[in-house]
Formats: structure tokens, C-alpha cells, sequence
């Protein structure tokens, strides 16, 4: 029989190997790390970073000349490029930063940003798997300008009832809309300058409230007492639209309006003369948005669109606003 004495030493034992073993197997896993086939395919190598660096670069629409390479190697686990960028002063270099960490998107990458001077030169480093493999210096040069077009949104048919029409005054971009005077759309346009954006007003056949109603059947007396109410009411209005399919646009009245407009500073525009997309299926208008770009060059334009097609295109304009675009209001373009 084991005395009582012996069980406790070969429990005592027992316990030491177990300790021993543990502090053994942690030793051999910091020395000798197991390899993980997973952890390795996260570390980018300095090729892979650097095609993602130009690419997130190239995605603001920089001349090559902007874009200097000091350095390019094919090492991988060392420095593998090394760039100075120039900016134009409507490029901040927080905006190029973020867009470089959006395109490099691994747990595996760090992404340093020394400001070297306050509110202008910045150091750039990127590493992986612990390297260093790509470092920039990103500086601003005033002279540098993306030569590049201006667009404005003219909004029509828009529904203030809808919460989502609603919302959509919410979003930063710049637009106009176009209202039809009326009682309605009076408090609607207050509406409308409250939230930071601008209206024109369409003059045309359906303008129903008899204080701003137009018809070629009236007097040249009634017809300026109806053009001077909607001054007086939408006084704010950026420009007049006339309709040029609209009767009232071919009546014999319509020379008393625009000498009216005239003779106040009004400018009255055709809405023929604004740039409509196509939009048969979504893929449609995006190709259309698309056309007008790789036409516009540094003119100016107005697009004359509807809501949805406007929800649609948001992405589109803050992709063409990277490489240098501009949206703007409408005023803007007509001054």
C-alpha cells in the first residue's frame, strides 16, 4: 500500500512537469513561431503598396510632372519607393491621406503622417509585416491648378411632401431647384434658402395662382401686374427659366415679359439650353454623366435633372470632384 507521503510527491511530481512543459511549449512558440499561411498572405509586399499609392494618387487626376519618384527598388522588405507630390491648393493633403488609407486596406498596413509644417508639408510613411515600404513628402505649390470644367444642378420636379425628396436638401452638394411660382412654392423657396441652396423660377403654361398667372390672352397691363407679384414674391430667385415649348414662350405677350425682366437685371434663360441626361435604365444616365465629362474640358454647365436622377448621380460627383471638377451653383456659372 502507498503511503500517503508518496502520493503527495508523485503529485507533487505530476505538477512540475505539467509547469515545466507549459513554460517549455511558450518558449518554443516566441523563439519558433509557427507559420501562419493566413497572417503571411496579410503583409503587402512594396509592389503591391505602391501600385495602391499611385492608384488612390491618380484617383485625384495629378499631372505626371506633379508625381516625382526618388526612389524605386526591388527589395520587399525594405524601402521600396520613395515620392514627392505636389498639390494644388483645392487638393488638401488630409483628403489625399484618407484616400490613400481608404485604397490600402489591410489590418497588416500603418500608415504614419508627419505634418512637417503646420497646415502644409507632410511626411507620408507606409509600412508592413513591420518594414518600411513606401514614404512620401506631400507639399503644396500655388501655382499648380487642375484645368478642369464647372457643373451645376437645376432640380426639377421635387416634392417637399416626400421625406426623401426632403432629405436630399441635407446633402453638401451645391444645386438649385426650379420652381413654378405659386403660393406653395413661396414657402417652399424660404424652405430651400434655409437650408443653404438656391431656386430659379420657370415661367410656362401651368402657373395656376391668378396673382403670378401668364396668358396670351391678357392685357399687356395684366401680364406686368402678374411678372411684377412674381418678383416681388420670389425676389431671391437666382435667374428665370422660360419654357420654349410653352405657348406663353410663342404668344405675343411673351416680348412684354422679357423686356420686363430685362429692365430689372433679371437674365432669363431658355430651358432648351440646359444639358439634359439620358435615362432609360440607370446604366444609361451614368454613361451620359460620363460623356459630358470627357467633353466639358474647363467649360462651364448647367444640367437640368429630376430628383431620382440626382440621388443616382452622387456618387458619380463626388468621383468626378476628385480629379478636380467642380460643383457648383448654378448662379455661379451664370454670372
Amino acid at each position: 500500500m502507498i503511503s500517503p507521503s508518496a502520493k503527495r510527491r508523485t503529485v507533487y511530481m505530476l505538477f512540475a512537469v505539467a509547469i515545466l512543459l507549459l513554460v517549455s511549449n511558450l518558449l518554443l512558440n516566441k523563439l519558433l513561431p509557427k507559420a501562419n499561411p493566413e497572417h503571411e498572405a496579410l503583409v503587402l509586399s512594396g509592389l503591391e503598396i505602391n501600385n495602391h499609392f499611385l492608384q488612390a494618387v491618380n484617383n485625384f487626376g495629378l499631372e505626371e510632372d506633379w508625381i516625382v519618384v526618388r526612389k524605386l527598388s526591388n527589395k520587399t522588405d525594405s524601402l521600396f519607393s520613395f515620392y514627392e507630390i505636389k498639390l494644388p491648393p483645392d487638393l488638401p493633403i488630409p483628403a489625399l491621406i484618407s484616400e490613400i488609407k481608404t485604397e490600402i486596406s489591410s489590418d497588416s498596413v500603418e500608415i504614419k503622417s508627419i505634418e512637417k509644417k503646420m497646415g502644409s508639408k507632410t511626411k507620408l510613411e507606409i509600412y508592413s509585416g513591420g518594414f518600411l515600404k513606401l514614404t512620401s513628402d506631400i507639399d503644396y505649390d500655388k501655382d499648380l491648378v487642375r484645368k478642369r470644367g464647372s457643373v451645376g444642378f437645376l432640380i426639377e420636379v421635387i416634392s417637399f411632401d416626400d421625406q426623401e425628396d426632403s432629405l436630399l436638401f441635407d446633402v453638401p452638394e451645391s444645386f438649385a431647384v426650379l420652381l413654378i411660382p405659386s403660393k406653395e412654392n413661396k414657402k417652399h423657396s424660404k424652405f430651400i434658402l434655409n437650408k443653404s441652396k438656391e431656386f430659379a423660377l420657370l415661367l410656362n403654361d401651368e402657373i395656376d395662382d391668378l396673382e403670378f398667372k401668364l396668358s396670351e390672352d391678357y392685357s399687356n397691363n395684366r401680364i406686368l401686374n402678374s411678372v411684377k407679384s412674381i418678383i416681388g414674391t420670389f425676389s431671391k430667385a437666382t435667374f428665370f427659366v422660360i419654357d420654349d415649348d410653352s405657348e406663353i414662350f410663342r404668344s405675343k405677350v411673351f416680348p412684354v415679359i422679357s423686356a420686363e425682366l430685362k429692365k430689372r437685371n433679371i437674365k432669363l434663360l431658355l430651358k432648351s439650353a440646359f444639358h439634359q441626361l439620358e435615362n432609360d435604365e440607370e446604366t444609361d444616365l451614368i454613361n451620359s454623366f460620363d460623356s459630358i465629362f470627357k467633353q466639358l474640358a474647363e467649360d462651364k454647365l448647367i444640367i437640368l435633372s429630376n430628383v431620382e436622377e440626382f440621388r443616382l448621380l452622387l456618387p458619380e460627383i463626388v468621383r468626378y470632384r476628385k480629379v478636380g471638377f467642380k460643383f457648383i451653383n448654378p448662379s455661379l456659372i451664370e454670372d
